[in-house]
């Protein structure tokens, strides 16, 4: 079974319809869990499972859409984008990471009452999401060029979503998705010549203005954080 581009829209516009439900369930299952065997784990799969859960097997998911888990990760890394050797990190906007992160703070400090966890939750699902956008993002250009620019939208679309619960938005432009998928080191680099050619063989010049701008900040982001 091929990758369904207009299956991930279907399962993201779940994700955020149902996003009271999904955050409640990340607040419940991995913030309020003081004391508990939970708060003790140290293995990210252990978590990147839990979190996955919380959106996958939500009532506000449909069964087709509880299938689709993992298939961006799995195209994603068929495209060519095997992460480079790393310790037990994430070098992309990480939701697991912000857990064990979290959990490490307030078992040195104190955990947070049920407004401040709740908060925080909603940071971890906006991040969640996030990331899948920015894989989507990869995919609009799987079943033809002449489809990229209508795809770019459809992710705009669901990005304009996710900034409307009156946080500051995390991104505003679908267009810099392209470049935070392509963040993280990787072995090779010839997948970065691929999505450079489908930039410039499919989207208006404004279009890939817009994207190479992101590129040429991020990159210059990361330089500064490294020095």
């Amino acid at each position: 079974m091929g990758f369904s581009f207009s299956g991930h829209i279907g399962l993201l516009g779940q994700f955020l319809a149902g996003r009271q439900q999904i955050v409640d369930d990340i607040d419940r299952r991995l913030l309020s869990v003081r004391g508990k065997a939970t708060a003790q784990g140290t293995d990210r799969g252990f978590f990147d499972d839990i979190l996955s859960n919380c959106f996958f097997e939500s009532p506000a998911v449909s069964p087709e859409g509880s299938r689709l888990k993992g298939q961006l990760a799995a195209a994603h890394l068929a495209e060519g984008f095997d992460p480079g050797p790393a310790a037990d990190y994430s070098r992309e906007v990480d939701p697991v990471g912000l857990v064990r992160y979290a959990q490490h703070v307030w078992d040195r400090d104190r955990w947070p009452g049920r407004n401040g966890r709740i908060a925080y939750a909603q940071s971890l699902y906006a991040v969640f999401v996030l990331r899948q956008l920015a894989h989507l993002s990869l995919r609009i250009w799987d079943e033809g060029s002449h489809l990229a620019s209508k795809r770019l939208q459809q992710v705009q679309r669901l990005l304009d979503l996710l900034n409307t619960a009156g946080a500051p938005p995390l991104v505003r432009d679908a267009r810099w998705l392209i470049q935070i998928a392509q963040g993280p080191l990787t072995t090779h680099l010839k997948p970065y010549f691929v999505i450079a050619d489908r930039v410039a063989g499919s989207l208006m010049d404004r279009d890939r203005r817009e994207i190479h701008k992101a590129g040429a900040a991020l990159a210059g982001g990361h330089l500064r954080s490294q020095l």
